[in-house]
């Protein structure tokens, strides 16, 4: 059985679908691949799988298979230091039937993303990366972007990081991948400058606070004098008679203009005037002295 071989399609399914469409152009193959059972040999078991299936979905699987490789000559391929269950994963996202039910999830997406990368299933590794955009940025994260040159998670992680960088650990970035060091120390910069101007005007605000209480503590002296001292009448000379506590609360307001400033202060300096003060003043220290 002969197929004429495509690649970067999600499984196997859609590519046969298109092959059984319609013919390929004449002079469009790249290749003419006996795509039978072969033998694939991971973790020291043979599987025997439809070759069919891994040179559609796979651009390095589909060089294997061609005719002069070992593998193609052999029908066989050895992949050794690989897992066989997750060789087995990633068949199902190939398999024309199996792949309708497969998915990527925050527990298959590492392993997944390692293959897909290797074999050149392109399309499937967009699948994982946009999983990742969903999952929560960490260094970890920052470098697996970098290592599979996924390039929304990377400025993604980047960003996040540079942000958050006091939570993360930047020393392991250093340590593993300097170059991405590099780019992350500009925005390490402007979130500290960010974040100092974001102290000073915090300081700011709560000075301002501090300040506004204590102008209503001092506006409310004139007013706290009043209620506390006595109805008593005292007399000035010249006829003149005051109320020692609406007296005290004006003289105090009057003192206040200039510092809180309002109407009611400078109405009361404009109607006591110095001269009222001394002789208030005077009037007290001879109370005082009896």
């Amino acid at each position: 059985l002969i197929f004429y071989c495509t690649a970067g399609a999600r499984g196997a399914a859609r590519a046969s679908r298109a092959t059984s469409a319609r013919a390929p152009p004449r002079g469009a193959m790249a290749a003419v691949v006996d795509l039978g059972i072969i033998e694939v040999v991971v973790d020291d078991v043979v599987l025997e799988v439809s070759s069919a299936i891994l040179a559609m979905s796979s651009p390095v699987f589909a060089r294997m298979l061609a005719s002069g490789m070992k593998e193609g000559t052999e029908r066989r391929i050895e992949l050794p230091g690989k897992s066989k269950a997750e060789f087995e994963a990633v068949l199902t996202f190939l398999h024309p039937v199996k792949s309708r039910a497969a998915r990527v999830t925050e527990e298959n997406v590492d392993f997944l993303l390692k293959w897909f990368d290797e074999y050149e299933v392109l399309a499937l590794k967009e699948e994982c990366e946009a999983l990742l955009l969903t999952l929560p940025c960490t260094v970890d994260r920052l470098l697996q972007a970098r290592q599979f040159n996924l390039e929304r998670q990377y400025a993604r992680c980047l960003q996040a990081i540079g942000a958050d960088f006091e939570r993360m650990d930047v020393e392991k970035v250093a340590r593993h991948a300097p170059e991405v060091m590099a780019e992350l120390l500009p925005i390490i910069k402007a979130s500290v400058a960010r974040m100092r101007g974001e102290a000073v005007a915090e300081a700011q605000k709560e000075q301002r606070k501090r300040m506004q209480r204590v102008e209503r503590e001092v506006a409310s002296m004139p007013h706290r004098l009043f209620y506390d001292l006595p109805e008593h009448l005292i007399d000035l000379g010249d006829g003149e008679k005051v109320k020692i506590d609406e007296y005290a609360r004006d003289l105090v307001a009057a003192s206040l203009t200039g510092i809180i400033g309002g109407d009611a202060a400078a109405a009361a300096a404009v109607r006591l005037g110095a001269p009222g003060h001394e002789r208030l003043a005077q009037h007290l220290l001879r109370h005082a002295g009896a």
